[in-house]
């Protein structure tokens, strides 16, 4: 992956998704402020991503490098999470310094 892409990665506002708690994971929704930088990501999922099942359904998978692996939802919706167990992995909440 190179600079330019991490640094576009980084600029995607990811939340934790509370609403699954059981499988821990983030998600980034398509906006017109992040248009560009989410279109990059999704197609390089598109391009580079593997297909897996998931409790039944097929996903395509990108594992980006830094223990994430990104998913296409659908195509307003990416989702993040960690390539660990879910029972070994901790969700990775955003701090923000005042």
């Amino acid at each position: 992956m190179n600079d330019v892409f991490e640094m576009n990665l980084e600029k995607l506002q990811f939340r934790f998704a509370k609403t699954l708690p059981e499988i821990p994971h983030e998600y980034v929704v398509r906006t017109l402020d992040d248009e560009a930088d989410y279109v990059e990501l999704f197609e390089t999922i598109a391009m580079l991503g593997v297909i897996e099942t998931f409790k039944g359904h097929r996903y395509r998978y990108w594992y980006a490098g830094g223990g994430y692996k990104y998913s296409q939802i659908a195509r307003s919706s990416i989702g993040r999470g960690s390539r660990l167990p879910v029972k070994s992995r901790t969700p990775r909440l955003s701090t923000s310094e005042s």
